[in-house]
């Protein structure tokens, strides 16, 4: 089946319900709790992206990243929904991501997951990234696990 990443406002419907959905998701690992409000524009060029994806033409996931540092874009919100996840769609999201990033010009990714998010944690290990020193705030967080990867060119 064919998979579509498309670039989205952070604020869009879509990528909203698409969050809210993850909050609902994470709430088994970390019980309710809720993201604080965002500036859509952190999430957009030239700081940021925000991206949605369809598998045959239906909602499936969502992810993006906002700047951690001049070099450095943070990735934030991947997300798939649970009847799609293993056909492809967070690595087709991700790559595209990494791609928007390394156009925008920064020249490595991070991310923070949990610790009891194992299957994460072995997607972004078989996606090249590397666990690193957690930094503020997830750097008081016991339960955070962090990762990071170059962006090479041509990866």
């Amino acid at each position: 089946m064919p998979i579509d990443v498309k670039t989205a406002s952070y604020d869009d419907p879509v990528a909203q319900q698409l969050i809210a959905e993850m909050e609902i998701d994470l709430s088994r690992f970390y019980g309710e709790r809720h993201y604080p409000p965002q500036d859509p524009a952190t999430w957009s060029s030239p700081d940021g992206a925000m991206m949605v994806a369809l598998y045959d033409t239906q909602l499936a996931g969502c992810g993006g990243f906002v700047r951690l540092d001049e070099t450095t874009a943070e990735l934030k919100r991947m997300f798939v929904r649970a009847g799609y996840r293993r056909r492809g769609i967070a690595r087709a999201v991700l790559v595209s991501l990494e791609d928007t990033a390394r156009k925008l010009g920064y020249v490595k990714m991070v991310l923070e997951t949990g610790v009891p998010q194992v299957a994460a944690q072995q997607f972004y290990l078989s996606a090249a990234y590397a666990p690193i020193t957690c930094w503020s705030p997830h750097d008081r967080d016991p339960t955070s696990v962090c990762f990071g990867r170059e962006l090479a060119e041509g990866d």
